[in-house]
């Protein structure tokens, strides 16, 4: 991993090869990864989780527990189902909120040379800069984009946050050029539309980023340029089941769904109320990105019922808070 700053971390060969790496770490310990199989149902006998069962019918039966990292809507009224549920338990899962300014539009470039931002003139800090934040220039531009994207409408000022990989880690391209990526917030639900109508609108709509982009870069033109794609919050949805909506924190960070809320009180220690059945994923705390925290904390969850001592090494977080005070 490559850090810049405090928080913000890199994948080093892209977080595609960090798939890679885990998928093997898996197997080589002993575990069978089924890839593209579609689980439709979480088993449930007498109130406890006994295993799942596949698109085509197969069922995977569990010896000791089953864990899921999809959102809790998904895992408990499609997977586990409403019969095995109690009422109140399945409305308070069903108000689980998801923000209308977290959905992403990725605007994805291959560059023969990185975005050259003007700014760098007068702080040439920029020039290496981890991350990149551009489009609002005061705080009624943040107005705006809150307002725009909770009415179902792209904002007035064009905003975006993103970065150049490839100045901090080379291996992410071929030698000689570079990546760049450009996060916009947008809404999922388009006023005139819905969601659908992102399909026929996104290449539009990037072009209209890349313009906003090059206010800023102005390098980036069409020369500069070998390909451009873009995924909108639809095609994101599809693709990344548990990120409802585009919701790249998968589930609001409002005050009622943080910390030792998330995603709801009653499930934020990864316990659920079906026995054997935890939840790993980023709708718990503490949310998206690829941090593995919620993985982590579920697993000391898992092997502390299991009666495990666990291979890894926890930290003491009252001798930590204690150094602190």
């Amino acid at each position: 991993m490559i850090a810049g700053g405090v928080n913000p971390q890199l994948c080093k060969g892209t977080s595609h090869r960090l798939a890679h790496h885990l998928h093997r770490m898996a197997v080589s310990y002993g575990g069978d990864i089924l890839e593209a199989r579609e689980v439709v149902r979480v088993l449930v006998e007498d109130g406890v989780a006994r295993g799942v069962q596949l698109a085509d019918g197969a069922q995977v039966l569990a010896r000791r527990f089953v864990a899921s990292s999809l959102d809790p809507q998904t895992t408990f009224l499609q997977l586990v189902g409403p019969e095995h549920l109690d009422a109140g338990f399945a409305r308070r899962v069903s108000g689980y909120e998801y923000s209308a300014v977290s959905p992403i539009l990725s605007v994805n470039l291959s560059l023969r040379e990185p975005p050259r931002y003007r700014a760098a003139e007068r702080e040439p800090a920029v020039a290496r800069s981890f991350m990149i934040i551009a489009g609002l220039e005061c705080s009624a531009d943040l107005d705006d984009l809150y307002d725009a994207c909770r009415a179902g409408e792209l904002p007035r000022r064009l905003f975006m946050n993103g970065a150049c990989p490839t100045i901090h880690d080379p291996t992410q391209a071929p030698p000689g050029s570079h990546t760049a990526f450009m996060w916009p917030l947008v809404p999922y639900d388009l006023k005139d539309g819905g969601p659908t109508r992102w399909d026929a609108i996104k290449e539009a709509v990037m072009g209209c980023y890349l313009e906003r982009w090059r206010q800023y870069a102005p390098n980036l033109t069409p020369a500069n340029i070998l390909h451009a794609f873009t995924n909108s919050p639809l095609d994101i949805e599809r693709h990344v089941p548990n990120m409802r909506g585009g919701d790249w924190m998968v589930g609001a960070l409002n005050t009622q769904q943080m910390y030792d809320r998330r995603p709801l009180p009653e499930l934020a220690r990864h316990r659920t109320p079906i026995d054997r059945l935890y939840l790993c994923g980023s709708c718990c705390h503490p949310g998206g990105n690829i941090t593995g925290a919620p993985g982590y904390n579920a697993a000391g969850i898992i092997a502390a019922d299991l009666g495990m001592d666990p291979w890894w090494h926890p930290h003491d977080i009252e001798a930590l808070w204690g150094e602190l005070r």
